[in-house]
């Protein structure tokens, strides 16, 4: 009965710290690296999911979902300036004119991309708290085009240009890293062509989720 005894005791795990003091070591380190870390790291905000209604100004473009993702750089991770990097996805459906007879107007769908960055500021420290953004970046989208001459082939050709947009939010904080967001923005094309040769500008509203990466 007492080499079973002696044997449970050598066979039970003993603490960490026991086996390798040098594995106890390393995990003070990290977390004295972490605590150093904490007051940058705590600045970096993003959507956890956001999706929103776009809709164009353009006649030849109708109205369409829009999922957002945006990472946020915060001066305080309370509220004051703010640094915000956005890439919108979404697809909308066209209907554009074509003065070929054999072609008549082209229908179909175009992926949008936008690309923004820009800076803002955050007001309050309570719950409830408001925001206000100026960007600038690229829409990437393509656009229907056709042959003017038989063999008729009908093809969409990507493209790019400019933007610029303003946006204004509402935000409720269940604590200080993680809230409930409702965002309004306004934005617009530098080029009257393609889809906007008359309204360059399109509206969104959109609901989402933002909180600390870390």
């Amino acid at each position: 009965m007492k080499r079973k005894f002696l044997l449970l005791i050598i066979l039970l795990p003993t603490p960490l710290s026991a086996q390798d003091p040098e594995i106890d070591s390393l995990m003070l380190e990290l977390e004295a690296l972490e605590a150093e870390l904490k007051p940058f790291t705590d600045k970096f905000f993003g959507t956890f999911f956001e999706v929103g209604y776009i809709f164009e100004n353009s006649d030849l473009l109708e109205p369409g979902w829009l999922f957002k993702y945006a990472v946020e750089y915060r001066q305080s991770p309370a509220n004051n300036f703010l640094i915000r990097f956005n890439l919108d996805q979404y697809g909308l459906r066209y209907h554009v004119n074509n003065d070929n007879p054999l072609i008549g107007d082209m229908q179909g769908a175009t992926d949008v991309t936008d690309v923004l960055l820009g800076p803002g500021y955050r007001f309050g420290e309570g719950s409830v708290r408001l925001f206000l953004l100026a960007q600038v970046g690229l829409k990437y989208y393509s656009f229907p085009t056709a042959s003017p001459e038989p063999p008729i082939s009908f093809v969409e050709v990507a493209s790019s240009q400019g933007m610029y947009r303003f946006a204004a939010g509402i935000e409720y904080y269940f604590d200080d890293t993680f809230a409930a967001t409702v965002d309004v923005f306004h934005q617009r094309v530098f080029n009257a062509v393609d889809y906007w040769t008359e309204e360059q500008g399109a509206t969104c509203i959109s609901v989402g989720l933002i909180g600390s990466f870390f």
